[in-house]
């Protein structure tokens, strides 16, 4: 059944169009059988003009679900939903103009409103229902009814009308406060899920958005043959730094140094907070040799910088190990091979760079 319901939504992640795109497979298939039903039952009372037309509307509402579901298009929603739009506008106005069974035709019209808007949104939606109405308006209120091929009384005309329009205002509201719940709750989803990939403390990515940078990075490496270097950075002794000047400075120490890396990084480069005073740099299209220079411009950097703590002034300095992903490397066995050479530039006396 789910996947027969998200038929045609392998293109598209987006939760407003993937519900769409379900309901549209839901009434084009119930659409499909109820006129397909009614036009037996209508063939059966020799009424071959209403048979005709309700076989019509029920293949062409099968042509919307198969649209959906051969994804002959890139992006097959418009084009099947237009076209279940276009057969329920051409249906209703024939429905209108004949009157259906005993004049009951026109109470099939109600359904109009809230499908128009739901495919459509408000304002393609509303120009939708304008052009309908003024095509139902002038089959009701042509001279002499000209245009009718049954009768109907002004105040049915003028009530049908009315009627119509309160429906239509009715779910225009309905469907602005929708939108607008929807749109407050994406903006909320994107800033939770920016908060899930950022550390609070530095702002820079934590783990998991840095997760999702490598394996995005990794994929295209492998794709273009291009080169990926990580760095893994550790703040020397900063342990030292909390214990001489405090908890708090030693917070500001880890914020101006992110601070530091992100201006002296490119725009391709992402760099995380990989947990407590280390940080993980990815430089994607970098081969070791340049990933060295990069290192190397970074680590003076952060040693020339200095910090004052009331009348006083320290630096501090990194250490840093680098590797170069191979194309048979996991993520996890390029994070490590880093890190291996990371405390290997500890060994070695600290502040400086390893690869």
């Amino acid at each position: 059944m789910r996947i027969f319901l998200h038929t045609g939504s392998s293109y598209t992640k987006n939760p407003a169009i993937i519900k769409q795109i379900v309901v549209m497979n839901v009434f084009s298939t119930i659409g499909c059988l109820i006129t397909f039903c009614i036009g037996v039952s209508t063939f059966f009372q020799d009424n071959h003009i209403h048979t005709s037309v309700l076989f019509i509307t029920s293949f062409l509402f099968l042509i919307a679900f198969l649209i959906q579901k051969a994804e002959l298009f890139r992006n097959p929603y418009p084009y099947s939903s237009n076209l279940m739009l276009v057969t329920l506008f051409i249906v209703m106005a024939y429905l209108i103009q004949t009157g259906g069974v005993d004049n009951t035709g026109p109470l099939w019209v109600y359904i109009i409103p809230p499908i128009a808007l739901f495919f459509g949104g408000i304002q393609k939606g509303l120009i939708n229902l304008g052009l309908f109405g003024l095509v139902i308006a002038t089959l009701l209120f042509y001279p002499d009814d000209f245009l009718l091929s049954t009768h109907y009384s002004n105040t049915f005309k003028l009530r049908f009308i009315y009627s119509l329009l309160t429906v239509t205002a009715l779910f225009t509201v309905y469907e602005f406060i929708r939108e607008k719940s929807y749109t407050e709750l994406e903006v909320l989803s994107q800033q939770f899920e920016f908060q899930a990939k950022r550390d609070m403390l530095s702002g820079l990515h934590n783990r998991r958005g840095m997760m999702e940078s490598l394996e995005y990075e990794y994929k295209r490496s492998k794709r273009t043959q291009s080169n990926i270097t990580l760095i893994m950075c550790d703040l020397d002794k900063f342990k030292s730094i909390n214990d001489q000047f405090g908890h708090e400075k030693g917070d500001e120490v880890i914020k101006t140094v992110s601070r530091l890396f992100q201006l002296n990084l490119r725009e391709l480069d992402t760099i995380a907070r990989w947990g407590g005073e280390e940080f993980l740099i990815l430089l994607p299209m970098t081969d070791k040799e340049k990933g060295i220079i990069i290192a190397e411009k970074l680590r003076d950097i952060i040693q020339r910088h200095v910090f004052t703590y009331n009348d006083k002034t320290f630096n501090t300095t990194v250490s840093m190990g680098l590797y170069q992903i191979n194309t048979t490397d996991s993520i996890n066995d390029a994070i490590s091979a880093a890190d291996n050479n990371l405390y290997k530039a500890k060994a070695l006396g600290r502040n400086q760079c390893i690869s």
